[in-house]
C-alpha cells in the first residue's frame, strides 16, 4: 500500500491525476507471485530495495523497456496497467519542460538504442531505461531502492563475468595447432 513505495510515493495510480508535464515513475512488483509482493513489502522499510519493474509516465503514457525477440524493447501503455506485473505505487520525479510531441520524439530516438533482444535482467533493464528517460526529460532520477537489487547482483557477479570473458578471449585467441577445429576445446557460453 501507501507506504510500500516509501516517502517518495505519489498518490493514486501512476499519472492518473498528474498535471500536464508531470513525470511519474510507475513501480510494479516484478511478478504477480505473492512471495515477491511479500519480499518487496518487507524489504522497503529496510531501504533494501526489492524486485521491481518500472515505467516512466509522462503526458498520460507510460514508457517502459523489456525483452522482445526483435525490434525495440520500448513500449508505451496506459499508466499503471502493465499486464505482466503487479502495480505497487508511483513516485513523482518532477515536471518536464518538454511538450507532448517533444517527449514522443525523445522516446522514439531512445527506442532505436534500446532493442528488445539486448534486455538483460541485471545489466540492461527497465530501471536503466527509466534513468535515461528521466535524464532526457530533465527530472529527478528514479530513487535508488528501485534497482538496488540488480545493482547489488551486478556488483557481486562482475568479477565472475570478467573472468568468464577473459577465459573466452584466451580460448578464442588460442591457435589451432592440430587442425582439428574446436574438438576438445572448452566452449564458454
Amino acid at each position: 500500500a501507501a507506504a510500500a513505495c516509501g516517502k517518495d510515493r505519489a498518490a493514486g495510480p501512476a499519472g492518473a491525476a498528474a498535471p500536464d508535464g508531470s513525470v511519474v515513475l510507475s513501480v510494479y512488483n516484478v511478478t504477480k507471485f505473492d512471495v515477491v509482493k511479500a519480499l518487496n513489502r518487507w524489504s522497503m522499510p529496510l531501504a533494501a530495495g526489492g524486485a521491481f519493474h518500472v515505467g516512466v509516465t509522462v503526458w498520460r503514457r507510460e514508457y517502459t523497456f523489456g525483452f522482445r525477440n526483435s525490434g525495440t524493447g520500448v513500449v508505451h501503455l496506459i499508466p499503471g496497467t502493465d499486464p505482466g506485473h503487479q502495480f505497487q505505487g508511483s513516485v513523482l520525479l518532477g515536471s518536464t519542460r518538454l511538450s507532448e510531441l517533444e517527449v514522443r520524439r525523445v522516446v522514439a530516438r531512445l527506442a532505436k538504442h534500446w532493442p528488445g533482444n539486448e534486455y538483460h535482467y541485471i545489466r540492461r533493464n527497465c530501471a536503466h531505461f527509466a534513468r535515461e528517460l528521466a535524464a532526457e526529460l530533465g527530472v529527478d532520477a528514479p530513487p535508488g531502492w528501485v534497482d538496488s537489487l540488480p545493482r547489488a547482483a551486478e556488483s557481486a557477479l562482475a568479477p565472475l563475468w570478467e573472468a568468464v570473458s577473459a577465459l573466452g578471449s584466451i580460448f578464442a585467441a588460442r591457435p589451432d595447432d592440430d587442425g582439428a577445429g574446436d574438438q576438445g576445446a572448452i566452449i564458454l557460453i
